[in-house]
């Protein structure tokens, strides 16, 4: 039995955080599903849609393995890891995808009017939910269209509320945007989306455009943003400085895009989409992700190593950190990128930009893990004198030089595997974190305190405080985290490259008000 009010099929904070316990547990999901919060229809539709937004396609599989009836979630979910699989991938559905009912995923990727409308008669709101997102995310918007107008008014209404709630998470900054054949799905799916709910519901159209503006700048369609931008200028002047402040990174205009910074942070909306919040994270999932890629990796005759938090995790705790999100490797030499992205091709489990092979420039290739939906990031050292060289490089057009000594590689046992490390651990890691590295400090600021970074000044520098600072607002820190950040930025930053002391005020300000609520 679906849900009575369509407001329920609305993903909310509270869906987020019952998701991030969800991943941290030990249940198996018969067990989480008979939870009373997963026990509606609309819940376990919301349970499917958020795995797969943030790719935990591990998840997802497991789900659909566990033969779950109610609601028919495991068929469900093994519909959305057939498709969500060929959007990320790019790739032509095969004889063996999955399917639901007489309902074939290929059906819905080639957009087979007469096959999918037999085959939809008599499903429930979240076959439907699922089949509408995905022909929007291949253009098929004239089926989708006529899917919805075959729905009596209340299954309409909790299809398309359910569609709306999803395209809000890309302007909450929940996760780096999706990239490649993915991230052009998704393009796909705010173009449709906009066509029908001209017809079905233009109220929800302008929440639907301010969404579209967040990922089209976010993903460098600058132009389509400033368009819909002007229709919002006077009642979201933020939608306006955060298009300017995306356009000027995109530009090399660092120093203009930290104005904008500023005029984000004074603003007075909600500014919880603007950095990145914590997504679900398994680091059991992780750390097997990391073990995969070091095998495959080292297969091809590459010294690859681990770095930053994931050494510091392996020669503390024996473990990639719970809170680190992330694990970082690198390599020595720029020029080995290649034999790293042919190896990394070898592989269908692992996806990466080809745009993001810069020659001599490269400091820094950002690879997805298909499988699990997360990121790392791969750091090439390059030589620099008596120093090794690398960089955080952000796609938005600036980047962060830090400096160390030169070391050599030594094998450690980590996770079961053999692992490349600096041999010079204890200094790469003094070099990174200062000497108390080895007591746990979670208000550490790699980008403003590590003593390995190669300028602590200049317009990269102050945009990274703007960043850190407009992050934290995202994730909504505590005012004691603020503060603290606030206190070092003072001693480790030139007042030049420093907020002003009105932003800084508005800063804590908006974390001591949201602490109270």
């Amino acid at each position: 039995m679906i849900a009575n009010v369509a407001e329920d099929y609305i993903i909310t904070d509270s869906d987020l955080k019952k998701l991030l316990l969800l991943e941290k547990s030990a249940l198996p999901f018969s067990d989480v599903v008979q939870d009373h919060h997963y026990g509606t229809a609309a819940s376990s539709l919301k349970l499917i849609s958020l795995l797969s937004y943030f790719g935990q396609i591990n998840s997802l599989v497991s789900l659909s393995g566990a033969n779950l009836e109610k609601h028919q979630i495991s068929k469900l979910a093994g519909l959305e890891v057939s498709l969500h699989l060929c959007a990320a991938r790019g790739a032509q559905p095969s004889e063996r995808m999955y399917e639901f009912g007489e309902l074939q995923a290929s059906w819905i990727i080639s957009g087979d009017q007469i096959r999918l409308t037999e085959s939809l008669q008599g499903t429930s709101v979240l076959a439907t939910a699922i089949v509408v997102k995905y022909l929007c995310m291949w253009g098929h918007v004239s089926i989708a269209i006529e899917v919805i107008s075959d729905l009596e008014p209340h299954a309409a209404n909790c299809v398309l509320t359910h569609l709306l709630s999803i395209s809000t998470l890309f302007g909450k900054g929940l996760k780096r945007l999706p990239h490649g054949e993915l991230k052009d799905r998704w393009r796909s799916f705010f173009k449709c989306m906009s066509k029908i709910l001209e017809i079905f519901s233009k109220d929800s159209l302008h929440q639907l455009n301010q969404q579209y503006i967040y990922f089209l700048s976010s993903t460098g369609h600058h132009e389509p943003a400033w368009k819909l931008v002007k229709r919002y200028r006077l009642t979201n002047p933020r939608l306006n400085f955060f298009v300017q402040m995306q356009k000027a990174l995109d530009e090399g205009k660092i120093s203009k895009a930290s104005k904008f910074a500023d005029q984000l942070i004074l603003t007075n909306e909600r500014l919880d989409d603007t950095g990145n919040r914590p997504a679900p994270f398994d680091r059991n999932v992780a750390e097997a992700a990391l073990c995969e890629v070091n095998s495959l990796l080292r297969a091809s005759g590459i010294d690859v190593f681990i770095i930053s938090g994931t050494l510091l995790g392996c020669v503390r705790d024996g473990r990639i950190f719970e809170h680190d999100k992330d694990f970082d490797l690198g390599i020595i030499g720029w020029e080995d990128q290649f034999s790293v992205a042919q190896a990394l091709l070898s592989s269908p489990n692992f996806w990466f930009s080809a745009k993001g092979l810069k020659g001599h420039e490269l400091f820094l290739l950002g690879v997805v893990h298909v499988p699990s939906g997360y990121e790392f990031d791969i750091f090439f050292f390059h030589d620099h004198g008596d120093k090794f060289k690398h960089g955080i490089q952000s796609r938005r057009g600036y980047t962060i030089h830090y400096l160390f000594s030169k070391f050599e590689l030594s094998e450690k046992e980590f996770l079961g595997q053999n692992f490349l490390i600096p041999d010079n651990y204890q200094l790469f890691l003094d070099e990174n974190y200062g000497e108390d590295w080895r007591t746990p400090d979670p208000d550490y600021f790699v980008k403003l305190e590590s003593p390995a970074l190669e300028n602590k000044s200049g317009d990269s520098f102050a945009y990274a405080i703007r960043h850190d600072m407009l992050n934290m607002l995202g994730k909504r820190s505590s005012p004691e985290k603020g503060l603290m950040y606030v206190e070092k930025m003072k001693k480790h930053a030139q007042r030049k490259d420093q907020p002003k002391p009105s932003v800084i005020n508005a800063f804590l300000k908006k974390l001591e008000e949201w602490d109270k609520c």
